[in-house]
């Protein structure tokens, strides 16, 4: 649905949006000291996943400058953020351009777990859209270097952005659910032109905390007409991407600071209701208008996740919570088919790799488990796993909040 590209991982979560890759001879394990073929230092720090377009690899960071001083709900505050976007040359590892975009003075502060470049890129044809939220949002011409068009959308995001900018049908939308104001809008990547915006359905909760969302959109077809589904607070929404009319909502209770990603399996789209929520629901894709509360085929209950996106296959949808609790429900019903604990801590989304499944803890562990939840590998990393890898061909690209790795075969593009 998107403008011709280059691109082979083109977004947070890849070409689906989901975190499906089939068909790699990608290496199961790897180490430090186990099949790297590079290791570059990244400058800053930031939470973007990589993107990857021919032998470009695109990342964002952030450098704070003053001391972080701590606020309310576990926030913090520096005088000053510079944000970058970095290019990588996936063939050698090397640093190819780093791209100065703002220079904020006194910016919003973030949560502690959180940075000032969380959003992940994303491709449009040859062009690179680096987003920071209210920070501001930059689309790159790959081939030079230079800025194309640079606008800021300012909203209330409390504890600093995560949504990610999607393309679908040619145009790049954003979800933009702030403290203060809640909407989705479209850009022409192309120019940057505004080509619709789409207030968000009216919110119960008058304490602002409770209104935020940070759930990065799921573009998907459905029976022929192309759909973006955007969970916030209290409503699930899906729209029209060509106009921004909405196809359904759907009120799925006090939920607020969504961020796992939906997934789909073209019938029904599956996501996480947030804090206060704390539930997995099921909805069909096939509604209109005001869904009822008896439309969710299923909601279950127990250790939904609040960060990390969940990913779904043959039937089967797998995710872990914050807290390392791994378990795999069935699609149909939503019955718990297993459920296990992991070690560790968990921000970055899941990926299936061919018939595998990996989760990636904080503490740089990659586990490797089969379909019925048997843990298959560990793999290690020196650092923290924040952002979600790419893999392209038959190479792993790794962000750890220190470096940027390449695992695997490389064949000249």
């Amino acid at each position: 649905m998107g403008l011709a590209s280059e691109a082979q991982w083109p977004q947070f979560r890849g070409p689906d949006g989901q975190g499906n890759v089939a068909g790699t001879r990608a290496p199961y394990s790897w180490g430090e000291d186990d099949g790297v073929r590079w290791k570059t230092a990244l400058r800053g720090e930031g939470w973007s996943s990589p993107v990857v377009l021919g032998d470009q690899i695109w990342v964002t960071a952030a450098e704070k400058e003053g001391p972080e001083a701590p606020g309310e709900q576990g926030t913090v505050s520096v005088d000053k953020v510079k944000l970058w976007a970095i290019c990588i040359s996936r063939q050698s590892g090397e640093v190819t351009r780093e791209i100065p975009l703002f220079e904020i003075d006194d910016p919003e502060r973030i949560h502690s777990q959180n940075s000032y470049a969380s959003p992940t890129p994303c491709v449009a044809g040859e062009l690179v859209i680096c987003h920071f939220g209210r920070n501001g949002t930059v689309c790159i011409d790959s081939a030079s270097g230079e800025v194309v068009w640079s606008k800021a959308f300012v909203i209330d995001h409390y504890v600093g952005a995560g949504s990610s900018p999607i393309v679908c049908g040619g145009q790049l939308i954003l979800v933009c659910d702030g403290a203060d104001r809640q909407f989705v809008v479209a850009l022409n990547p192309q120019t940057g032109d505004e080509v619709w915006r789409q207030d968000r359905p009216p919110i119960r909760a008058s304490n602002p905390d409770m209104r935020k969302s940070f759930c990065t959109p799921l573009a998907l077809v459905h029976q022929g007409q192309a759909l973006v589904v955007a969970p916030g607070a209290q409503w699930g929404v899906a729209y029209r991407p060509e106009d921004g009319s909405e196809v359904w909502r759907y009120d799925h209770g006090s939920g607020f600071s969504l961020v796992p990603c939906p997934v789909s399996d073209g019938e029904s789209v599956f996501y996480c209701t947030g804090f206060a929520g704390d539930a997995v629901l099921a909805l069909p894709l096939s509604g209109e208008g005001e869904l009822e509360e008896s439309a969710a085929r299923w909601r279950h209950k127990r250790q939904a996740p609040h960060q990390p996106s969940p990913v779904l296959h043959a039937g089967r949808l797998l995710m872990v919570s914050d807290t390392g609790i791994a378990q795999c429900l069935e699609v149909e019903s939503g019955e718990v088919l297993w459920k296990k604990r992991l070690g560790g801590n968990y921000a970055a989304s899941l990926l299936r790799v061919n018939d595998r499944y990996y989760l990636f803890s904080k503490e740089g562990v990659a586990t490797c488990l089969n379909a019925d939840g048997e843990v298959l590998l560990e793999n290690r990393l020196d650092g923290r796993f924040h952002a979600t890898p790419a893999i392209v061909d038959d190479e792993w690209i790794i962000r750890t909040n220190t470096h940027l790795y390449a695992i695997g075969a490389y064949e000249r593009i």
